[in-house]
């Protein structure tokens, strides 16, 4: 499982919800469609509305963030793994990699094995 980790103040967080970049639609996404586990401060719940505020105020970002959502949530439906965690995700990849397996295409495998047969 790969982790991305950032370290930055609140105030700067905070900051770069308000400011329009080309990456602000993923940033945006991250927060908007995240559920805090443990947030007893509301921090969170902040950035998420900061960044709802400045999506309601900006119609390209809006458009941009649209698109970008509904393109994911293509992507999800598409496997059946809306809404699934890193643990249901993991085992589904397991189960289709057995599947190929026995298909005689081992996910494993080479380029050779893959395009014999």
């Amino acid at each position: 499982m790969l982790v991305d980790l950032t370290v930055a103040g609140a105030d700067d967080y905070l900051r770069r919800a308000t400011t329009i970049t080309s990456r602000w639609p993923l940033a945006a996404d991250r927060y908007v469609t995240t559920r805090a586990l443990h947030d007893p401060t509301g921090w969170l719940r902040k950035l998420r509305d900061e960044h709802l505020a400045r999506l309601a105020r900006a119609r390209a970002a809006r458009q941009a963030w649209y698109r970008g959502s509904a393109a994911h949530a293509r992507a999800v439906r598409r496997t059946g793994l809306a809404g699934a965690d890193m643990t249901e995700v993991g085992a589904a990849l397991t189960r289709q990699a057995e599947e190929l397996a026995a298909r005689g295409r081992p996910v494993d495998g080479t380029i050779d094995d893959l395009l014999s047969g």
